[in-house]
């Protein structure tokens, strides 16, 4: 998800508050948390960044097009990492 309004300070499952990108299920949408049991810990990562500049891109855009469009507009970043078994 980019674009994001800065003054967002909630983003939950139910909420899109910027544009939505294709996500590894090739869909336009939060698909949830692994609904089988993994046979071991499984890794979500959730990374926010700060950028100094609104992209263009269209919502069909995939995770390599946004990290190439962000490369040089990065003014800080976060990331939690949530373990799941």
């Amino acid at each position: 998800m980019w674009n994001i309004d800065p003054t967002t300070t909630t983003i939950n499952e139910n909420s899109c508050p910027g544009i939505q990108g294709i996500n590894s299920k090739n869909t336009n949408a939060y698909f949830g948390l692994w609904t089988q049991t993994p046979p071991s810990i499984h890794h979500y990562h959730f990374k926010v960044y700060a950028l100094d500049t609104t992209l263009n891109m269209l919502n069909n855009s995939g995770k390599h097009a946004l990290e190439d469009a962000m490369k040089n507009h990065i003014i800080a970043r976060g990331e939690l990492i949530g373990l799941y078994k």
